[in-house]
């Protein structure tokens, strides 16, 4: 391609086309958003449990008070931290950080939830980290939701120049050609939003009776900071 001096464009050239950066979240949405990520999700636990609580079995209702006490203990400290803080945590090793949540979640629900990595290289830029680690709190607690008792499956690794994360079930699965109930689909499609917005991107996979198959990939050239 030639070169072409200032002078030589002429005023019939317009000017590039400006492109705002996306809004960086102010308190407020960083305040909701945290508020559903954790508080939110951790009630609804709290609340599954509580239900079993009316178990016959006293054995599984006491053992349910516990874990129930657990998640609103969690859900408090969750709020004091909201409040606090309003500043994003820095994650400096996600497979340690997700087999911590892993670890947690199954004792709070009661569920399996096996983890494995083989991600190795480089650091996912911090915006990337955050949002994955959130994304797999949610897909794991969703699927302790509506599948709860069934092992889970969560694995971190090298996609081509990105990363892959998956969260698998073997629940009872829906079909994804049904609407959704009301009120049902919302979470994950804020998350889907949510990802896409980063650069992101969500791929489920479904049917009745094979659980649900969640795939969230990152390439480096689609990060949106």
């Amino acid at each position: 391609m030639s070169e072409v001096g200032l002078e030589g464009l002429g005023s019939a050239v317009p000017p590039p086309a400006f492109v705002a950066p996306p809004p960086v979240p102010d308190a407020a949405q960083r305040l909701a958003q945290r508020l559903h990520d954790d508080l939110a999700q951790l009630l609804t636990l709290a609340l599954i449990q509580i239900d079993e609580i009316r178990s016959d079995d006293a054995d599984r209702a006491r053992l349910a008070h516990e874990r129930a006490r657990q998640l609103v203990r969690l859900a408090l400290h969750s709020v004091r931290y909201a409040i606090d803080g309003l500043k994003k945590d820095a994650i400096d090793d996600l497979p340690r950080a997700l087999a911590e949540r892993a670890e947690q979640l199954s004792q709070q629900c009661g569920s399996p939830i096996a983890f494995s990595s083989s991600l190795t290289g480089p650091e996912l830029p911090p915006d990337v980290a955050e949002l994955m680690l959130a994304a797999a709190s949610e897909l794991m607690i969703n699927a302790c939701k509506h599948a709860p008792g069934v092992p889970l499956h969560v694995a971190i690794a090298r996609h081509g120049r990105g990363v892959a994360l998956i969260v698998r079930d073997h629940g009872p699965g829906f079909d994804p050609q049904q609407p959704a109930a009301a009120g049902s689909g919302l979470g994950l499609c804020s998350l889907r939003e949510r990802l896409h917005d980063m650069g992101l991107n969500l791929v489920l996979q479904a049917a009745p009776g094979l659980g649900v198959h969640a795939r969230i990939i990152w390439e480096p050239e689609s990060f949106q900071p």
